[in-house]
């Protein structure tokens, strides 16, 4: 790959206007243009620069070269030094530069009034008496700025030249959306005097750049901005006054033997596919991690001023990549912050079942152990086990047993991964709050001493919620690990390949960088499609180009991640597909023309087929698979927050012919099943009103859904009980009306066996009457007989007879006891 880049080279010897205020005498230099003219020969000869030089002049062989004395017409002025600044790193049209650098001896020159300094690079005409300065560094702050230059150098060899790191520090250009990658060397800080050397050819900085720029020098062939950096610090390790330096964003390569040529391919790397599929990268990976600098960059300046931090992003953002071979390769290494490269390294581990066995099997406080810190493994982390400690809660030995002295500026570096494992993998409730209590305790005890970095899915914030100590954490030491921007996906596609000596088009750069933007975790799928086409590429007669052609002919992510799904989906267990069939079907918009993704809740996926661990459990594999991505709910329609369940990316319900033909075959059914489900959800917000529940014929639809389409299991909890809600509603009043007519029904039959009742009465008393009147008749009859007998008869004693009789008859007749009565008053007689 081509590289357009420009280097500006200044040496300026002469300042006739700027007196010693002792001698009075003008304070020419002798160094700065043999200075500027040795940079530039060796960026010209092994950085592949294109080299502007002031003053320049040229020698009688027509020789480019740096002018130590020269003319009147060829000074150095403030507006000729403005105006190639301006040129190299903001050039007019669109012949952006890949690379500008600028290089600068002489005097500097620091301003001070009312309490406010401004540094100055002096150029010939200057004079502070008359106000005259140079070039203003906030000018040149301000113009890093605003510079589309990708690749920005800045190294100044002069006094107070540190005040543009300063100035950095108040207002760092190049974090205004933009990737810049940025080297900055300064002799002395702002308000020192850089120190002269007496002896030898150049000057102290410049001296140590050109030993440092040295490719010949270098075991690789290349020199990059952090390898100048290092090389620099432990060459004047031993000064009294030594440069300061501020290298951000990726790497810089300086120089390079091959430069103009083919670049050098490391031969441990020939034939490395430098991509990773859907695996991580670790720390031995980094050579391959890209496109994660500046998020890199963050991690290490929590680092610096924190003990605690989380590290959150959905599944298949990059966490544990970035923790591996962005945030501890480059602690390791000590060319970003200071002195990290001589850290005490701890993990990453991951809780497993027992998270606490897993942190004692780190062997924290062994001293055979702590170096121990680059083997990845999966339960122990990347330190070995020996020998651990078995106490219930982690025995954290003395910051002085570890090599950590109360004044030193050396830390411990403790790393968990996928700290979700401690709600998914640890089922004990106890053995969780233990673990969590233990690292605070570290945490809290270290004095600073110890920094406790956490990576996990941001889905699970809401279960740390539980735990108000760690929650509290969490809120105050958050690192979001947001979505790639499309700079930083062309960077992880190229410069990887650029390493083996792969090279990839510039047209499949867009086309992928394109596919991918704005889908969240979507770089594992990015890093399969990519070792897809290195994997196609090895059998062709170019296996070191990756081209648009090849791409197209393999479907791109269209079918990489097709293909993909159906390895996943048949490595389930049987009683799994069902399930995640649904979990497809749900995440599938049903639409006019195209179906889209459609975003659920994990929680309203529990019914009365899927329980809620079996849907724990095939989600949480259809996540690792990285097919779908689960993020935190901020607020549901009934305040209660949950998990958000979403498809990893919309190609997958376009080409996917299986979940194409699920959604064909299942139309019907997924159409009911969200008109039920919006009815049910309506039925919920309402505090669950009866009376929006169904009746009638649409009671009758639901119910046939559910007959037709069971064995599907579509319908979420909530609908679910809103129909069995229906149906008892129904039920309930059917049997209010079926015992409203039983009781009106009663009250008829007992209305008509009164009616029964008086009638049968009244014909009874009819008949007694009747008989009585017989009777009557009859005995007044006998009795007349009885008084006429007694006349002829015994009239004393049978008068008497007859009347006990007549007593006894009356009685049996009052008894209703007729004929007895009429029997004994004929017997009498």
């Amino acid at each position: 790959m081509n590289e357009h880049r420009e280097a500006l080279v200044v040496g300026i010897n002469r300042y006739p206007l700027l007196k010693d205020t002792t001698t009075r005498k003008p304070k020419h230099l002798e160094k700065p243009a043999a200075d500027a003219e040795a940079i530039a020969q060796i960026l010209e000869q092994y950085g592949n620069f294109r080299v502007h030089r002031l003053p320049e002049v040229y020698s009688p062989k027509g020789k480019r070269g740096v002018d130590p004395s020269p003319t009147l017409g060829n000074l150095v002025k403030a507006t000729t030094l403005e105006v190639a600044i301006a040129q190299l790193f903001n050039p007019p049209g669109s012949s952006i530069p890949d690379t500008a650098l600028l290089f600068f001896a002489g005097h500097g020159l620091r301003k001070e009034q009312g309490g406010v300094t401004e540094g100055f690079l002096a150029t010939t005409e200057a004079n502070p008496n008359r106000g005259k300065w140079g070039v203003s560094l906030g000018w040149l702050r301000q113009l890093l700025q605003q510079s589309p230059v990708r690749q920005q150098i800045v190294w100044l060899d002069c006094c107070h030249s540190g005040e543009l790191l300063d100035l950095l520090d108040e207002a760092n250009p190049g974090k205004e959306g933009k990737a810049v990658d940025r080297c900055l060397i300064a002799a002395c800080r702002g308000f020192e005097v850089s120190r002269e050397q007496l002896q030898g050819e150049h000057g102290i900085l410049t001296a140590a750049l050109l030993q440092g720029l040295d490719p010949d020098r270098d075991v690789d062939g290349w020199v990059s901005n952090n390898k100048l950096a290092d090389f620099i610090n432990k060459e004047m390790a031993g000064e009294l006054q030594r440069p300061i330096f501020h290298n951000s964003g990726g790497a810089i390569i300086l120089t390079d033997k091959t430069h103009g040529r083919q670049r050098q391919v490391d031969a441990t790397l020939k034939g490395t596919c430098p991509y990773k599929s859907l695996n991580y990268f670790t720390q031995e990976d980094s050579v391959f991690f890209y496109g994660r600098t500046a998020l890199t960059d963050e991690l290490i300046d929590r680092v610096r001023q924190e003990n605690f931090i989380a590290v959150l992003g959905s599944s298949g953002s990059g966490k544990s990549s970035v923790l591996r071979a962005g945030l501890l390769y480059q602690l390791k290494r000590g060319q970003k912050l200071s002195g990290s490269d001589r850290w005490i390294y701890y993990g990453p581990f991951t809780p497993g079942e027992d998270p606490m066995q897993s942190l004692r099997e780190l062997g924290i406080g062994n001293e055979q152990m702590k170096r121990r810190g680059d083997a990845e493994t999966r339960r122990r982390g990347e330190v070995g086990l020996e020998n651990p400690p078995s106490a219930t809660c982690l025995q954290f030995p003395s910051w002085e047993g570890l090599g950590v002295g109360s004044a030193s500026n050396q830390r411990v570096i403790l790393v968990v991964d996928q700290f979700e494992e401690c709600f998914t993998m640890c089922q004990s409730k106890q053995d969780r709050e233990e673990f969590f209590a233990c690292l605070l305790k570290i945490v809290a005890e270290s004095n600073n001493k110890l920094c406790l970095v956490l990576g996990m899915r941001a889905d699970f914030l809401g279960k740390c919620a539980e735990y108000a100590e760690l929650a509290e954490k969490i809120d105050q030491h958050l690192v979001t690990v947001k979505p790639m921007s499309p700079q930083e996906i062309a960077e992880a596609i190229t410069q990887p390949a650029e390493l083996v000596g792969l090279q990839v088009e510039q047209a499949l750069v867009t086309k992928m960088t394109d596919d991918v933007i704005g889908s969240p975790g979507s770089l594992p799928l990015l890093q399969y499609t990519l070792t897809e086409l290195w994997t196609e590429a090895q059998t062709t007669p170019n296996p070191n180009r990756l081209t648009l052609e090849s791409y197209n002919q393999l479907g791109g992510i269209q079918k990489t991640l097709p293909k993909r799904a159906n390895q996943v989906y048949q490595s389930l267990k049987e009683e799994e597909k069902p399930v995640a069939k649904r979990i497809f079907l749900e995440l599938v918009q049903l639409g006019e023309a195209n179906d889209t993704r459609r975003r659920v809740r994990k929680e309203g996926l529990v019914n009365s087929q899927h329980s809620e661990e079996l849907l724990e459990r095939t989600i949480e594999q259809l996540v690792r698979a990285k097919l779908i991505v689960t993020t935190n709910e901020d607020k549901s329609d009934n305040d209660k927050p949950g998990v958000i369940l979403d498809i990893i990316h919309e190609v997958l319900i376009e080409h996917w012919q299986e979940l194409r033909q699920w959604v064909e075959d299942n139309q019907v059914a997924l159409e009911k099943e969200r008109r039920i489900e919006a009815k049910a959800k309506e039925w919920e917000r309402q505090g669950k009103n009866p009376d929006l529940l169904l009746r009638g014929t649409v009671l009758i639809e639901a119910e046939a859904y559910l007959e037709e389409y069971s064995d599907l299991g579509l319908l979420d909890g909530i609908a679910q009980k809103f129909i069995e809600a229906s149906q008892k509603a129904v039920e309930e009043a059917k049997r209010q009306e079926e015992q409203a007519q039983q009781r009106e029904l009663d009250l008829i039959r007992e209305a008509l066996e009164q009616e029964k009742k008086a009638t049968e009465q009244e014909r009874k008393a009819r008949k007694v009457a009747q008989k009585k009147n017989v009777i009557v008749t009859s005995l007044s009859i006998v009795i007349a007989g009885l008084a006429l007998a007694a006349v002829a008869i015994d009239r004393n004693a049978r008068i008497q007879t007859i009347k006990a009789s007549i007593v006894a008859s009356k009685s049996l007749f009052v008894a209703n006891q007729d004929l007895e009565a009429l029997m004994e008053l004929i017997n009498t007689g």
